[in-house]
């Protein structure tokens, strides 16, 4: 499939058109006078906070407030103990790499069941020996010293308790290799509790005298691991060692084992306030954002989606900053690849290239790889690195100097024009050339693309003829096209798109399309070649949010899952992230399409003034009607004038003149007074006025 990027520059706005075998697949749109928020990073002020919704206005300069909710909030800092300060990253990082510390737990890791459990028979402190109940005695002390193990080695290795996307097998692993070593019994416990303790979410290092064995089990045992595995920006130690990653699959076959499985070796310790309720998804409350924020704050947020309608832009305060081949997050710890990159060679290689970068640029955050970055070498992907942190810099600085300022809005950064992002973000290997008809732009982009897009560097060209560039790719028409209700396929059905505030539905009909065979063979055929269609102008409009999808009802299941794959096949190579259920009964679909920017229609279009949006008014006849009662009304209730007076619309004049004189002259005769007309250009067919003389 060649693809063709075609960007079009007036004084007034800037229009790049995306051409997959010359037919517009997107078209993206950039006025001068009202450019695009996505990206953009405000120091903003928070007007309001509403705690019934768990939100936030943020004035960031613009006609309307801004959205912040709190689940787009950075997690709360848990309180720091005065006595144990919680260090920041680079000073875990000094202390992995620093000499092995001097306290080394006695407990060894072991190999099996009988040694586990030949293990805990043995006394693990002094008070065994003046308890009364020995085997209680040995668990509540087995329970003590695991714990004081962990708080001790999680003491001196605060970036492994500060790793949050490792599994307990592996954070044993990591403590392993800087010389300290525990029992497997932490392994296993308190199974129970885990699910009503997910939610807690502090860096154990910081609350370490106050853990609880029920908090330290639900640390260690959950092992639900997010992309980026245990190669985080927390720590750059690896497992080299053959020995360590026998112990390592021996642990993990542990973590996942069930204490069932294990039998007797397996120490459960009962759970602290075992007899207090606690809500499942109980939220602590440091993270209600009625004591995250407060009225008259300044606080540095990203718009993640323009203002659509009457909604203000959507805000973040998790910045992400992207460049050619990667994206920064300075706020997370998280290495994530791209799900377009398929290779799992290939994404194994950028997750070790990238945590081994981060380490040595002694770089905080987390980062994702792009598509773009496949196959990409180490150096390159080092100098996207070490731009976007020049760039992090840059940001902070100009938010201390801003902080001080009077002004309720602040814009830190802003994204790249429309043309240089479309350089970054759209082209890639499938794309043949990327063609410009203005100079000025043109030279921009030969040297954005000299610095970070050499391999497009020859494929830019400048267009010069006399015809507009869009008006040669028959770009305008299919903008026209796109605006239209109808869409009309080949075999003559058709489909009628319909855009409102909640959703979009999208109905197809056969039309003129009679097929060979059978209905159904009719009907399925057109609903194939309806999921081509909707594909494509999902994508050139733009269709984001709920959509509902009519097709024809079919009966046979396998044409049905036809469809569906056929349909699921065409949003393969959509950017925007999508979610298809399947067909109904009725043949609905519901999808949900990622919305982060207007919809062409929205772009281009406002509501009618005349019918409000709605799409229809009403009939010459409804009107007539509708003064005829306005005149009966007047007469009860007016006894002096003596003539009534009808200014309307011309279409509805003629109508009380021809179809309706009858009916007016029984109106006269009826209220006893004469009633005249007169025309009025300027009205719509819905609007009249009655004079009363």
């Amino acid at each position: 499939m060649s693809e063709e990027l075609l960007i079009n520059v007036s004084p007034m706005e800037s229009r790049v058109a995306v051409l997959n075998n010359s037919v517009v697949s997107e078209i993206y749109i950039e006025r001068h006078n009202k450019l695009g928020l996505v990206g953009n990073i405000y120091l903003g002020t928070v007007v309001r906070v509403l705690p019934g919704m768990q939100a936030a206005f943020v004035d960031i300069g613009q006609s309307r407030t801004a959205f912040l909710h709190v689940n787009d909030m950075r997690r709360a800092p848990r309180a720091v103990s005065t006595s144990n300060p919680a260090p920041t990253v680079s000073s875990s990082r000094s202390k992995l790499k620093s000499p092995k510390p001097p306290t080394v737990l006695t407990s060894m890791l072991v190999d099996g069941p009988d040694q586990v459990a030949q293990a805990q028979k043995q006394p693990l402190t002094d008070d065994n020996k003046d308890s009364n109940n020995s085997n209680n005695s040995n668990n509540s002390n087995t329970n003590n010293t695991v714990k004081n193990a962990v708080i001790t080695a999680l003491r001196n290795f605060p970036a492994i308790a500060a790793s949050r996307y490792v599994s307990p097998a592996q954070t044993l692993a990591k403590l392993a290799v800087n010389g300290v070593t525990m029992p497997i019994p932490m392994v296993t416990q308190v199974a129970q509790s885990r699910d009503n303790l997910r939610a807690k979410k502090s860096v154990l290092a910081t609350e370490s005298d106050n853990l609880s064995p029920e908090f330290l089990g639900a640390e260690f045992l959950d092992s639900d691991l997010v992309e980026g595995e245990f190669l985080t920006a927390a720590t750059s130690t690896t497992l080299s060692s053959d020995g360590l990653e026998a112990d390592l699959e021996r642990l993990e076959g542990l973590d996942s084992a069930s204490p069932e499985v294990v039998g007797n070796a397996i120490t459960q310790v009962d759970p602290v306030n075992k007899h207090q309720d606690k809500p499942k998804n109980a939220v602590p409350v440091q993270e209600l954002i009625q004591h995250r924020l407060q009225e008259g704050q300044k606080l540095l947020v990203q718009v993640t989606k323009d203002q659509l309608g009457t909604k203000g832009a959507r805000l973040t305060t998790n910045i992400s900053l992207p460049s050619r081949y990667l994206v920064y997050l300075p706020s997370s710890e998280h290495i994530g690849i791209s799900q377009r990159i398929d290779s799992e060679e290939e994404r194994y290689r950028l997750k070790t290239e990238l945590a081994t970068l981060m380490a040595n640029a002694n770089l905080t955050g987390g980062l994702i790889a792009r598509t773009a970055a496949e196959r990409v070498p180490a150096a390159k992907l080092e100098e996207d690195i070490y731009y976007l942190v020049q760039l992090w810099r840059i940001i902070q600085a100009r938010k201390i100097a801003s902080s001080v300022s009077s002004q309720s809005a602040v814009l830190i950064y802003q994204e790249l024009s429309l043309s240089l992002r479309a350089l970054r973000d759209l082209v890639h290997v499938g794309t043949e050339k990327v063609m410009v008809d203005n100079e000025v732009v043109y030279n921009e982009l030969r040297q954005f693309s000299k610095e970070f897009v050499p391999s497009i560097y020859e494929r830019i060209g400048l267009y010069t003829g006399e015809q507009p560039l869009f008006d040669v790719h028959r770009v305008e028409e299919d903008l026209k096209d796109a605006l239209k209700r109808r869409v009309d396929l080949k075999s003559g059905g058709y489909l009628i798109i319909d855009q409102t505030e909640a959703m979009t539905t999208i109905d197809v009909n056969t039309g003129s399309f009679v097929g060979g065979r059978s209905l159904e063979d009719t009907v399925y055929k057109t609903n194939l070649e309806a999921t081509q269609a909707i594909a494509h102008h999902l994508r050139l409009r733009n269709l984001g949010g709920i959509i509902i999808l009519d097709f024809i009802d079919m009966l046979e299941q396998q044409h049905k899952d036809d469809v569906l794959d056929n349909l699921q096949h065409q949003l393969s190579q959509d950017y925007a992230k999508t979610k298809i259920t399947q067909v109904s009964e009725l043949g609905l679909v519901e999808m949900t399409r990622k919305r982060t920017r207007e919809s062409l229609e929205q772009q281009l279009c406002e509501p009618c003034q005349i019918c409000q949006g709605r799409g229809f008014i009403k009939t010459a006849e409804t009107v007539c009607f509708e003064i005829f009662r306005e005149i009966m009304r007047c007469a009860r209730t007016y006894n002096a004038p003596k003539k009534f007076t009808v200014v309307a619309h011309a279409a509805v004049i003629d109508l009380l003149l021809s179809s309706e004189a009858d009916t007016v002259a029984d109106l006269e005769y009826l209220v006893g007074r004469v009633i005249t007309f007169e025309v009025e250009s300027l009205y719509t067919q819905e609007q009249y006025d009655i004079v009363l003389d």
